[in-house]
């Protein structure tokens, strides 16, 4: 473990300005906390190229999905408070869901089944409006359910959605006044909820995307319908602020934030690392909880090592560039001392192939997991091309990268899961996507998987 402040210091620059070489990332800003100090507050690159304005510590960037952290933790300081439970019906806080039988619970865990309304056709043709709940709560009961509530898992941008109005309801405030006065105010942080194409919010990011190599403008989203699970916005130092409150028990009781860190169990047993608005996972053996959060030209993550004292965070104006969650595990890396990943490439017998190959729904269609030889190949289904070669690491863990990962479960037997990691954390696709599941990663042109069989 690096115990000098300064050469800890100068090992996060140095990666930080890596990342900065090997990827066309537009403006970046890095903050990390180790036991209990910031001892790492950097901006890299532009905040807005057209305007000349550069990344700072006063950078706001949209967190995205890492607001589905915050929302949850508003459940459960309601929870606290008694003014819900989480056993509730939906349909017991939002009329139109009345005859529903899932509960908050389900929401908070991507349990519910619920189709996602970012996942639905009619709203990407309308993602540039300021749709509100009527419009977004008919969205989500245009099309049947994915799954019985508790049965399956899938990243569900409707479930944090009704999270919303629920805080409303059994609050009696608006959905950013309560985060105001419940979290923002008392912690000092600036954050605040963005709404609208064009959110008037001072020293915000342009978001961009990569197109042959280049920065381009972001697509024009209204954040409006974003809402609960993703239109928190603000600097490196709010989220700082924001895990070390949760840490210390400021944000919600301690036995909360367990709670919160509690990996789902379906109904039939299978384990994901998923809490309630929380990623879980490990690197090297010591585990990690937090989330990411992408849209609108932003990619970013908050990676939290409560054992070791250590939260980093990675705020990125630009999607598609090197994974904010690979930069993060670096750094973690890098400040306790730990291995650099050792990859194997172990061949795979006929038997063990059988377990893992076959046809697999995901987030941008089906795929097929091929047998080529002693070795497993993924590519779409009907593809012709060669797909994305996997390296199997044994147990049922194969690598796309140095930090991505897919642990198919069951590792014996036929595979129902193929569960994706990235820098530690179980992974999952933006949000936006067509299905959940598998997302392309053109940056370094192979799949990241996130899959159930079919």
């Amino acid at each position: 473990m690096v115990d000098d402040k300064a050469k800890l210091r100068r090992r996060v620059e140095e990666i930080a300005q890596s990342a900065m070489r090997e990827s066309p990332i537009v403006g970046m800003s890095i903050g990390v906390s180790f036991r209990g100090e910031t001892i790492f507050a950097e901006s890299y690159g532009s905040a807005d190229i057209e305007r000349k304005v550069p990344a700072t510590a006063e950078t706001v960037y949209h967190f995205d999905s890492i607001t589905k952290n915050i929302t949850a933790a508003a459940v459960m300081s309601l929870s606290q408070e008694g003014k819900l439970r989480l056993d509730d019906k939906v349909g017991d806080y939002v009329a139109a869901f009345r005859s529903s039988e899932v509960r908050v619970r389900e929401l908070l865990n991507h349990s519910s089944g619920i189709k996602s309304y970012t996942s639905i056709p009619e709203f990407e043709k309308e993602q540039g409006a300021d749709l509100g709940p009527e419009a977004i709560i008919k969205l989500m009961q245009s099309a049947p359910p994915d799954f019985a509530p508790g049965a399956s898992w899938r990243y569900n941008n409707s479930g944090f959605y009704l999270l919303g109005l629920v805080i409303e309801k059994a609050s009696g405030m608006k959905y950013d006044e309560y985060l105001a006065t419940k979290f923002f105010r008392p912690l000092k942080m600036s954050a605040i909820v963005s709404s609208g194409v064009n959110p008037h919010v001072e020293k915000l990011a342009q978001g961009y995307k990569l197109k042959h190599g280049k920065p381009v403008g972001g697509e024009a989203i209204s954040w409006t319908p974003v809402f609960s699970g993703g239109a928190v916005c603000g600097t490196v130092g709010d989220l700082l602020t924001w895990e070390t409150a949760l840490e210390s028990g400021r944000v919600v009781s301690m036995s909360s934030v367990g709670t919160m860190r509690k990996p789902t169990v379906l109904s039939d047993g299978t384990t994901i690392d998923y809490g309630f608005g929380t990623r879980l996972g490990t690197i090297e053996g010591r585990n990690c909880y937090g989330h990411t959060g992408s849209g609108g030209g932003f990619s970013n993550v908050l990676l939290s090592l409560p054992d070791d004292h250590l939260t980093v965070v990675i705020l990125k104006n630009t999607e598609v560039a090197m994974a904010s969650t690979t930069i993060a595990a670096r750094i973690v890396r890098a400040i306790l001392g730990l291995p650099e990943p050792v990859l194997k490439d172990l061949a795979l017998s006929n038997e063990e192939l059988s377990h893992f190959a076959g046809t697999f729904d995901s987030d941008d269609g089906t795929i097929e997991a091929v047998a080529r030889g002693s070795q497993l190949w993924t590519r779409p289904e009907g593809s012709d091309g060669a797909g994305t070669r996997m390296r199997y690491q044994g147990d049922g863990v194969f690598s796309l990268d140095e930090e991505s990962m897919v642990r198919f479960w069951p590792a014996q037997g036929k595979a129902q899961w193929g569960m994706g990691y990235e820098g530690g954390l179980f992974s999952a696709p933006r949000a936006g996507s067509a299905r959940e599941g598998i997302r392309s990663r053109t940056q370094s042109s192979h799949l990241s998987l996130y899959v159930n069989h079919v």
